[in-house]
C-alpha cells in the first residue's frame, strides 16, 4: 500500500529534508564527513554509516506540501529566528513573534517524525495534522524546550522520537510523544501529551509536563506562552549546555 502524505490525503511522494536545506548549506555544514545512526522503534537494530554533509531525505510528504506552505515554514518561520543560534552560542532574544515561529517548525517535523515509522499508526490525528496545514494551528497539550549543545559535542545533528505510555492500570491513561530535534548548537524539545481514550483527547491536560529541577539549568520553555505577546523576550541560550553524555538522556528524559 502507497504511503500518504503526513498532512493530507495525497501520495508521499516527496523528500522531506530531516535538516532542511537552507542549514545544510551554511557555513559550519559544508561538505563535512558525518556519522549516521539509525533506528526506527520497535526494532532494535542499530545501523551506522558515514557520508559527505548533513542531507537526509525521508517520503513522508507530497510534492505540493513541501513545495508551498511547508517551504513557507522554513523561509518565513525557522530560518529568520533559528539561524544564528544553530552557529553560535552568543546570547539570541527572542521575541513572541520567534517562540511561536519555533513552535510551528518544530512541530512540523515533529510530524514528518512520527511519519517515518511505517508501520505504526500516527500520534497525531489526521484532524490535528490537517488543521495545522491549513491555518498553523498548534494542538493543545503540547510543550517546547530550546537547549544549546556544548561546543565540544560531537554531534552535528539530532532527530530524534521516542514514545512513552502510562501504566495500564493508571485511570485515564495517556500516551506521550517526545521528539528531539538538534543541529550545530541548537536542540529544539518538544512533548506532547494525549488521553489513551479518544474520548478525552480534546480535554486539556495541565500541567503538561511539570517544571524539573536538573532538566530547567539546559531548556528553556518556550510553549505554550506563560506571558502576552508584549511580554519580556526569552534570552537563549540557558544556564547549561548539553554534553553529549547528556543529550541521550535528555532526548529519553519523558519516556518511560
Amino acid at each position: 500500500m502507497r504511503r500518504k502524505c503526513s498532512f493530507c490525503p495525497r501520495p508521499a511522494d516527496s523528500g522531506e529534508h530531516l535538516w532542511s536545506d537552507w542549514i545544510c548549506k551554511l557555513p559550519p555544514f559544508k561538505g563535512i564527513r558525518v556519522k549516521v545512526r539509525r533506528q526506527i522503534l520497535p526494532d532494535r537494530r542499530i545501523r551506522e554509516w558515514n557520508k559527505k554533509g548533513l542531507g537526509h531525505k525521508e517520503y513522508t510528504v507530497c510534492q505540493k506540501c513541501n513545495n508551498t506552505w511547508m517551504s513557507d515554514v522554513e523561509n518565513n518561520h525557522a530560518k529568520p529566528c533559528i539561524s544564528n543560534m544553530i552557529v553560535s552560542d552568543s546570547p539570541v532574544s527572542l521575541d513572541f513573534t520567534c517562540l511561536v515561529s519555533i513552535s510551528i517548525f518544530v512541530f512540523l517535523k515533529a510530524i514528518v517524525g512520527d511519519h517515518i515509522q511505517r508501520d505504526e499508526k500516527p500520534f497525531f490525528s489526521f484532524a490535528v495534522r490537517t488543521k495545522f496545514r491549513q491555518s498553523l494551528s498548534l494542538p493543545p497539550n503540547m510543550q517546547v524546550w530550546l537547549g544549546c549543545l556544548g561546543a565540544l559535542d560531537p554531534h552535528n545533528a539530532i532527530f530524534r522520537m521516542k514514545y512513552g505510555y502510562t501504566h495500564p492500570n493508571v485511570k485515564s491513561g495517556m500516551e506521550i510523544y517526545t521528539f528531539t530535534w538538534g543541529v550545530g548548537r541548537l536542540v529544539i524539545q518538544l512533548a506532547s501529551l494525549k488521553y489513551k481514550n479518544p474520548r478525552l483527547r480534546n480535554n486539556r491536560i495541565v500541567p503538561i509536563v511539570p517544571p524539573h529541577q536538573f532538566w530547567d539549568q539546559f531548556a528553556i520553555p518556550i510553549w505554550p506562552p506563560i506571558w502576552p505577546s508584549s511580554g519580556t523576550a526569552v534570552v537563549w541560550p540557558p544556564k547549561h549546555h548539553l554534553s553529549n553524555s547528556l543529550l541521550d538522556k535528555f532526548s529519553d528524559r519523558f519516556a518511560r
